[in-house]
C-alpha cells in the first residue's frame, strides 16, 4: 500500500475497475457510493473478479445494530432508505454480514475482537 496525503490507498485486484474519488472526499468524510451496493448487475461483474476460499460471492444483506441512545447520522438514514443496509435498536454496537443469502446456514461471529457477525 502507499501512503498518500495521510491515507493509505487499498490495494486491489488485477483487473479490479479504479474508481477515484479523491477529488469529492474529504480528509474527515467517509465515502460508500450506493449504487455499486444496489446495482446487482454490477455486483455480478464484480463478484466474477474474485474467488473467496469459502465461495461467498455476494454481500445480501447489511444490518446496522446500535445502541438504544444512538441516532443515526443523516447518512446513515440515506443508506437505510436506499435498501443498502438496515438499522435495528440493541444493547450494543454489531454489525451482521450476510453472504449469498446465508444459504449455507453458516455463520461466523467474531465477538469480542470485533463486533461483527458473517452469515453465509
Amino acid at each position: 500500500m502507499k501512503l498518500r496525503d495521510g491515507y493509505y490507498i487499498a490495494w486491489r485486484q488485477q483487473g479490479a475497475k479504479h474508481i477515484n474519488h479523491e477529488r469529492w472526499v474529504h480528509r474527515t468524510d467517509t465515502f460508500i457510493e450506493p449504487r455499486a451496493l444496489t446495482d446487482t448487475g454490477e455486483q455480478a461483474a464484480r463478484a466474477s473478479l474474485y474467488h473467496h476460499p469459502i465461495g461467498s460471492r455476494r454481500i445480501t444483506a447489511i444490518r446496522l445494530i446500535s445502541p438504544k441512545t444512538y441516532q443515526p447520522i443523516a447518512s446513515l438514514k440515506y443508506l437505510q432508505t436506499q435498501h443498502v443496509l438496515s438499522i435495528k435498536q440493541g444493547d450494543q454496537w454489531l454489525l451482521e454480514l450476510t453472504f449469498d443469502g446465508g444459504k449455507r446456514k453458516k455463520s461466523k461471529d467474531l465477538r469480542p475482537d470485533l463486533p461483527i457477525v458473517i452469515r453465509y
